[in-house]
């Protein structure tokens, strides 16, 4: 339908913007239909080792894409392999970085580290960030929990994303955890088994 109407006509622009919020509202189903899932201990997971190393150098060079007036920095050790499953591996790291990129600080910079650390891989996602609730390291991984920073930011989400994150590394028997190590400095790690 916005293919046949009038370019640039106020239908077209009202049309785009109705299929843009239908795409949002998918979106949102689909992370609380994952996270039910998770809830009853369903999430199918199609495991198979996973080029840990590659995935995270692929999604650098995205990041540099689509946050383009962010130095992004990364020191990626090479043959970390995992055992998970891609699409959500994919998912749970893509939103690892797509919020390191969203709140972030007016030309800031993400640094990602991928390391071995004995029997496990280390991942590491640092970012500035102004106004980081008192609350936010305790209250991060909840559902629907956003800041009133990212509220005022008017950032897109409803805070599902790192929610979404947890309930993915858990069943891939790996962890996360959020510091603020540093005033204005987010820390996101993810913790796991080498394959």
């Amino acid at each position: 339908l916005i293919a046949e109407l009038p370019t640039g006509s106020n239908i077209q622009v009202r049309m785009r913007l109705i299929s843009d919020e239908i795409e949002r509202l998918i979106e949102i189903t689909e992370k609380l239909l994952m996270l039910s899932r998770a809830d009853a201990n369903s999430l199918q997971l199609d495991m198979e080792p996973l080029d840990l190393s590659e995935l995270v150098t692929q999604l650098c060079a995205d990041a540099a894409a689509f946050f383009p007036l962010l130095d992004i920095t990364s020191d990626i050790e090479p043959g970390i392999v995992m055992s998970g499953d891609e699409k959500l591996i994919h998912q749970l790291i893509y939103n690892l970085y797509s919020n390191a990129g969203k709140y972030n600080v007016e030309n800031g910079r993400i640094d990602l580290k991928l390391q071995r650390d004995g029997e496990e891989f280390v991942l590491t996602i640092e970012n500035p960030c102004n106004d980081i609730p008192a609350d936010f390291t305790e209250k991060a991984f909840d559902r629907f929990y956003r800041g009133d920073h990212a509220r005022g930011r008017k950032v897109d989400g409803v805070g599902l994303g790192l929610a979404l994150c947890k309930e993915i590394a858990r069943p891939h028997g790996a962890t996360l955890e959020i510091r603020t190590p540093q005033w204005r400095t987010v820390v996101v790690t993810l913790r796991g088994k080498l394959a």
